[in-house]
């Protein structure tokens, strides 16, 4: 049952990805709004396909089983041709999702940067207006005050008041003008400096072994207590996940916190040891941004165990890997 329902899900999910190649193949700039459904919808199918991946295998495993008491294969020529056709099927599906994914992520990068453009030009066109009113209201100022002190002269004086005037608040419009872009620009690049991290954070290699040469790097710095309380803050966000996993506070880590800063990411080798245990770097913006820069969060993220207990065993079962082999460092720096 489990594999005809398989089957059922490879032929659904290879006719949803051809229902997301309109958007992907617009060419026109297409939006974010449209591209949302189509990057939730990719984001959804790499679980359902990891899925169908884990039963291939599953499946791949008892071709050559045996029955116990007849000592013939369970499965015939018939079922073995559909398991491996099922395989074929289910690689093809990947490939396939893995490219529109990437046309996705490639498309929803340059929907962002048009919509950060017009949002810059917007802010941009807002302040330059802003300046040349407060030039003209200081402007007005600077001429009731000359006026005060030389009504007398004022009428013969006129005319220079007035070139003086608008030399003025040309000065003051151009002196702010100046100032906006010079912010603006330092705004996009501080957030250019984000995405970049970000970017470099999520290519880092992920799994057992990039962990444990991770812990190395930690236990082995010039700096023996601190890498001791690396270590031991990396051992407490694993033990607080498994055992609360469905607390998403636990997998979720701010990297403009100054404790954990302390405590842990400004060592050397800690971010690496994040992403090897599944963190992924995003980029968060407050509300009051850019007065308040974005900020980088590294979540992790948790498989749906009603959806695919396989899966949600399989990241669990990687957790208490990591878990046994910071004990093992642990240990060997002293801390057990």
């Amino acid at each position: 049952m489990e594999f005809k329902c398989a089957e059922k899900d490879v032929e659904r999910l290879t006719s949803d990805l051809l229902g997301y190649d309109g958007v992907l193949s617009a060419e026109e700039g297409v939006c974010m709004e449209s591209l949302a459904p189509v990057h939730e919808g990719l984001a959804a199918m790499a679980v359902k396909v990891e899925a169908l991946e884990a039963i291939a295998v599953k499946m791949d495993g008892k071709m050559d089983e045996k029955d116990p008491v007849t000592g013939t294969s369970r499965f015939g020529p018939v079922m073995r041709t559909r398991v491996k056709e099922y395989a074929l099927h289910v690689a093809a599906l990947r490939e396939q999702m893995s490219e529109r994914t990437a046309v996705c992520s490639s498309l929803v990068e340059a929907a962002r940067a048009r919509k950060q453009a017009e949002e810059n030009s917007r802010r941009v066109k807002e302040l330059e207006a802003l300046a040349e009113e407060q030039a003209l209201e200081e402007a007005r100022a600077e001429e009731t005050r000359r006026k005060d002190e030389a009504e007398a002269a004022a009428r013969a004086l006129q005319k220079a008041a007035d070139e003086a005037v608008r030399d003025q608040a040309a000065f003051i419009r151009d002196r702010k003008l100046a100032e906006v872009t010079l912010e603006a620009q330092r705004d996009e690049d501080a957030f250019n400096v984000t995405v970049s991290e970000v970017s470099a954070h999520n290519a880092l290699p992920k799994g057992l072994a990039p962990f444990e040469a991770a812990l190395g790097v930690l236990a082995g710095g010039e700096d023996a207590e601190a890498g001791k309380t690396a270590l031991a803050t990396i051992a407490d966000i694993l033990d607080n996940i498994m055992a609360k996993p469905d607390h998403e506070t636990f997998r979720r880590l701010k990297t403009s916190s100054q404790l954990l800063r302390q405590r842990l990411l400004d060592s050397q080798g800690a971010m690496e040891a994040l992403a090897a245990c599944g963190f992924r770097a995003t980029i968060e913006k407050p509300d009051n941004y850019p007065v308040q820069p974005a900020v980088v969060l590294l979540t992790m993220s948790e498989p749906n165990p009603e959806a695919d207990v396989s899966a949600w065993m399989e990241w669990f079962d990687g957790l208490k890997e990591k878990r046994d082999a910071m004990g093992r460092v642990q240990k060997y720096v002293g801390l057990q």
